[in-house]
């Protein structure tokens, strides 16, 4: 996907992502009066037909939004506000509780309760893993001169990186209830995953034709089994 050019950009209002005021981070979210008749039309649209080489063209479905971004901000280097910007204080603090909890639930020993500061630090040691890759976790805290990075230890230690990745949660696991849950099959990570969609459609609005990438879809043709193959060194 060619996705560094302008032109994947065409039609998206940027105007106010920087924040010339220097208010800071902040949402503008707009909604129109039309909502409800939209939601009538995509309704209307979702009339499921087979469909025939000398089929007409099926109706698309309404789009009367505008595109944009409602993000404001005053310091287009800094890269953590946009991070922040979908893991706020909400979220991390709601980690934080359901981590604190499920060490409780489960008696762990030797625990004492991680804050919201150390738990930013170990979701960027996760992100930093990304970038710099080894073949196993311990070796980012390896001594060894050529596996030495020093980073990492001056972070977290290792035990209390391992103690909190071991106790990471989401969700009460007491609370959980299958015949009221919303979806649960992800009850593991709802909270999580509700509280970003919303962060997601509050940011941004796309535009009319998104452009899904092939390798987020199940493929089970013949190109997907040579590459399962050779993925798995055959």
């Amino acid at each position: 996907m060619e996705s560094d050019s302008d032109e994947s950009f065409d039609g998206v209002d940027f105007e106010g992502v920087v924040d010339e005021s220097g208010s800071g981070t902040s949402l503008d979210v707009s909604t129109t009066s039309s909502d409800s008749s939209n939601s009538e039309n995509v309704l209307l649209a979702r009339n499921w037909c087979e469909l025939e080489p000398d089929s007409p063209e099926p109706p698309a479905f309404p789009f009367s939004t505008r595109p944009s971004i409602h993000f404001h901000s005053n310091d287009e280097d800094n890269l953590l506000q946009f991070f922040e910007q979908f893991f706020d204080a909400e979220i991390i603090d709601h980690i934080v509780t359901e981590t604190n909890r499920y060490t409780i639930q489960k008696k762990f020993k030797k625990w004492f309760p991680v804050t919201a500061g150390e738990m930013r630090v170990f979701l960027g040691l996760i992100i930093l893993q990304s970038i710099i890759k080894k073949p196993e976790m311990r070796q980012y805290w390896s001594k060894n001169p050529l596996l030495l990075t020093p980073f990492f230890a001056k972070c977290l230690s290792n035990k209390r990186f391992e103690a909190i990745r071991l106790n990471l949660h989401f969700a009460d696991n007491e609370t959980f209830d299958a015949e009221h849950h919303p979806n649960p099959k992800l009850n593991k990570i709802w909270p999580i995953y509700d509280k970003l969609v919303n962060k997601f459609r509050a940011t941004v609005t796309p535009e009319k034709h998104v452009a899904i990438d092939e390798s987020l879809l199940l493929y089970k043709g013949r190109l997907g089994c040579i590459q399962y193959i050779v993925g798995c060194g055959l």
